[in-house]
């Protein structure tokens, strides 16, 4: 602003010309306004408009002016709003929903003569709309004096289809008509003819005169009423064409073929009795043209082991300008990026895991048309996790242990598949200085395993996965003969049971032989053999228990428990083979003697 007053200064001492001076300062206001409303068209993501934007009607002539809403980014759910205008100019006369987008109106569509407004606030049902051109509803207004009549758009507000209720509304754009007194050119008859109601020319192809459109074969539409007896229609790309051709009877659709890039106005004038009425002109853009071709660089160039890569894309485009582009990465699906991020930062990937990727940018301008460029994105892997220990095989009593090094503060996923199964994962943690232990929360099944790990950075940066390593877990013994610590103490306790009566016994048949030596040999003989059989019984019994300690203590350190069960049963069973020795040795004794 300096520079400029500056400048002004300079002209103003220079020439002393205060004309001069008032002209510049006239020109610099009316740029920057066109700069900024220009910004504003460009900068728009939902815009609440009216239709026709402009125009000159009679004063005997209805106006019927439609709003719209566009919203080409983000699906809309809601819109509403307030419409003024001067009373001494215009009246409003009816409100039709007919075509609406609209499915529920909070608050009905109102109008007040009194106040000048218009007020309206309706729901778009699921999923919403998403487009150019969406109908609101349709106002017809009657003129009441000539001059300039304007139409604003107040209070207004389109909320995104987000869950959120975003407004996502940021230009409106009203209507400015010029007013005509209807002059007779001739005494009217006592029976008037109807005057024909104003014609809006519309589009189902461009519908908004503000955007622009790839489709060189425009439509447009338009009401002709009753009285209408031809039309005139001429198009141009200069706002002050003439219509040149006629139809006769009147149409109410015209076609164009073929047409050329550029700003273009299709111009309309309709015939009844009492000659022509007013010009009506209609704005469309055409752009075919897709964006410049442009190229895809990365700034860690295209192999790295960096896993959120940075990308650097950009292009302009001569006529509608870049609206957006979409950036699709390996199988991934597209997300949008603005072309003022694209221009101003670069756009941050990923993060992805080690291989190659294609990454795919498609520039779009505001007519669609696009153009793509494509390039392979190589993620080296870092290094795998180191395994250190691991068993090769245990027990399925005993607890699975793992333990390896690797990068500090990082994630490492350990891989265990059973068989054939599915694999399962596990997410640990390494230590600051890389080390990491896994040990399972569950005993492991019986069956052959293949464990195997891979790791993850603090940037996203993956590992490719270490080699598969096997692992055979085995039924423990004691279970598989329903033996553990507790039930050698059971077999402990039965063993002292039998010891017991076998004592009992002894003393018994030594008793009875004593007294009832005469006769009773044979009896005390056949004793003997049954004392030994239940003896040799009970020992093997006893010798297949401590056995079985004896395996599970090469695998495994045994329990204090456990040793000393072995150390009491082989006691135990030493003092009962002595003891029963001797009582043995007595029978034979008193045998012998009889």
């Amino acid at each position: 602003m300096r520079v400029l007053f500056g400048i002004m200064s300079d002209i103003v001492k220079k020439q002393h010309n205060t004309c001069i001076f008032l002209k510049f300062l006239e020109g610099a206001i009316l740029l920057s306004t066109f700069y900024f409303l220009l910004s504003g068209t460009f900068a728009s993501a939902a815009t609440l408009y009216l239709s026709p934007p402009s125009g000159n009607y009679l004063t005997n002539q209805d106006i019927p002016v439609v709003v719209y809403v566009t919203s080409s980014e983000q699906a809309i759910n809601a819109v509403s709003g307030s419409i003024s205008f001067r009373t001494n100019r215009l009246e409003a006369i009816s409100i039709s929903k007919t075509g609406s987008s609209i499915g529920l109106w909070i608050q009905e569509p109102n109008f007040s003569n009194e106040t000048g407004s218009i007020n309206f606030e309706g729901i778009i049902l699921n999923p919403g709309f998403q487009g150019i051109g969406g109908k609101v509803l349709t106002i017809t207004f009657r003129p009441k004096a000539a001059g300039e009549a304007r139409l604003s758009i107040a209070n207004a507000s389109i909320l995104a289809n987000d869950g959120q209720g975003t407004n996502v509304l940021t230009t409106v754009e009203g209507s400015v008509f010029q007013l005509n007194s209807y002059i007779q050119s001739s005494p009217r008859p006592t029976t008037q003819p109807e005057q024909p109601q104003q014609s809006v020319i519309r589009s189902s192809t461009h519908p908004n005169p503000e955007k622009w459109y790839s489709n060189q074969n425009p439509v447009f539409l338009w009401d002709v009423p009753e009285a209408a007896t031809a039309v005139r229609v001429g198009y141009g790309k200069s706002a002050s064409v003439e219509p040149t051709k006629l139809y006769d009877p009147a149409i109410g659709e015209y076609g164009l073929e073929n047409i050329n890039e550029g700003i273009w106005y299709l111009v309309l004038q309709m015939r009844t009795a009492n000659g022509w009425g007013p010009v009506y002109r209609f704005k469309f853009r055409i752009d075919v043209t897709p964006p410049r071709p442009f190229k895809i660089k990365f700034v860690d160039g295209p192999e790295t082991r960096n896993p959120r890569p940075v990308a650097l894309f950009d292009t302009t485009d001569a006529l509608s300008g870049i609206d957006f582009y979409k950036v699709k990465v390996g199988d991934s699906d597209f997300k949008n990026v603005s072309a003022e991020l694209a221009k101003s930062n670069p756009h941050t990937l990923g993060p992805y895991p080690p291989g190659t990727h294609t990454v795919l940018v498609q520039a779009f301008d505001l007519a669609g048309n696009y153009t793509t460029d494509s390039l392979d994105l190589t993620i080296l892997p870092i290094d795998t996790p180191v395994i250190i220990e691991y068993p090769r095989s245990l027990d399925a009593t005993d607890f699975f242990v793992v333990r390896g090094n690797t990068y500090p503060d990082a994630l490492v996923t350990i891989f265990l598949q059973r068989g054939l199964e599915g694999p399962h994962s596990f997410v640990i943690s390494s230590n600051d200085s890389g080390a990491f232990t896994f040990i399972a929360d569950d005993h492991l099944k019986e069956g052959v395993y293949k464990m195997w790990a891979k790791v993850t950075d603090k940037r996203g940066a993956q590992s490719l996965p270490t080699e598969k390593y096997s692992v055979i877990v085995e039924q423990n013994k004691f279970v598989q003969l329903g033996t553990s610590a507790a039930s050698v103490i059971v077999m402990l306790i039965i063993f002292g049971i039998l010891l017991t009566i076998l004592v009992v016994v002894s003393l018994y048949i030594r008793k009875r032989i004593t007294v009832f030596r005469k006769g009773m040999q044979k009896e005390i003989l056949e004793a003997e053999q049954g004392v030994h059989r239940a003896f040799d019984f009970l020992r093997g019994t006893v010798r297949d228990q401590i056995g079985l300690l004896s395996v599970t203590k090469t695998k495994r350190e045994l329990t204090r428990e456990e040793g000393k069960v072995i150390e009491q049963l082989e006691d135990n069973l030493d003092q009962a083979e002595r003891f029963l020795k001797k009582e043995i040795e007595d029978i034979e004794k008193i045998s012998k003697v009889r």
